[in-house]
C-alpha cells in the first residue's frame, strides 16, 4: 500500500467516524426541540389551564355559598351569573382545553378519569341548578341543607379529580424532563467519545504512516 492511499485510507476512515457520530448528535438534538416544544405547548400550558380551573371551580363555590347565607344582595341575578355560573362554565372550558393538549401524552387509563371528570361536572352543575332554584325562592334554610349534604360532595370530588390530574401532569413534565436529559447525556457521551476516537485514529495512522 503506498503512501498517498494510506492518507486517503485515514481520512475517509475519520470522516466516517465523524458524520456517524454526528448524525447521531443531530439526531438526538433534534429529539430534544421536540420534547421542548411538548414541554411548552403542551405540558405547561396544560398545568396551567388545569391550575386556573381549580381556581375558578373554587371562586363559584364561594360565590353559591355566599348566594346562600347573604340575604342582602342588591343584585342576585347578576351575582349568581357572574360569581357562580361564570366561573363554573370557565372550569369546564379550560378542562376541556386541557384535555386536548394533554390527553395524547397520558396513558390509556387516563381516558377513564376524563370520562369520570365530565360524570362530576354534570352532578355539580345540577347540584348548582338546584342550589340556584332554592335561593331564588328565597329556601335559604333548605339550600343549606342541600348545600352540606349534596353540594359540597360532587365539588370535593371535583376538586380531588382535579389534584389527580395535576399529579398526572406533574409526572408527564417529570417524564419528558428525564428523557431529554438523557438525550443530553448521550450527546455529549458520543461527542467525547467521536473526539477521543479521532484522536486515537489520527495517531494510530500517523504511527503506520510513519514507517
Amino acid at each position: 500500500m503506498n503512501f498517498k492511499t494510506k492518507i486517503i485510507g485515514a481520512f475517509i476512515t475519520i470522516v466516517c467516524v465523524l458524520v456517524v457520530t454526528n448524525i447521531f448528535i443531530y439526531n438526538n438534538l433534534l429529539n430534544i426541540k421536540n420534547d421542548l416544544k411538548i414541554l411548552n405547548e403542551s405540558s405547561f400550558k396544560s398545568i396551567s389551564l388545569l391550575l386556573e380551573a381549580d381556581r375558578d371551580i373554587y371562586q363559584s363555590s364561594l360565590s353559591m355559598l355566599r348566594a346562600i347565607n347573604d340575604n342582602q344582595l342588591e343584585d342576585l341575578d347578576k351575582f349568581i351569573q357572574e360569581g357562580v355560573y361564570k366561573n363554573l362554565k370557565q372550569t369546564h372550558e379550560r378542562f376541556t382545553r386541557f384535555q386536548k393538549l394533554i390527553e395524547t401524552h397520558l396513558p390509556v387509563s387516563a381516558q377513564k378519569k376524563f370520562e369520570n371528570f365530565n360524570k362530576l361536572y354534570k352532578t355539580l352543575e345540577k347540584d348548582t341548578n338546584k342550589l340556584v332554584d332554592m335561593v331564588k325562592a328565597s329556601s335559604f334554610y333548605k339550600a343549606k341543607k342541600y348545600y352540606a349534604k349534596n353540594y359540597q360532595k360532587s365539588f370535593d370530588d371535583m376538586r380531588t379529580m382535579l389534584d389527580v390530574f395535576t399529579e398526572l401532569s406533574y409526572k408527564n413534565i417529570d417524564e419528558e424532563y428525564a428523557q431529554m436529559q438523557k438525550l443530553l447525556q448521550n450527546s455529549e457521551k458520543s461527542f467525547i467519545f467521536s473526539a477521543f476516537f479521532s484522536i486515537a485514529l489520527a495517531i494510530f495512522f500517523s504511527i503506520i504512516l510513519g514507517r
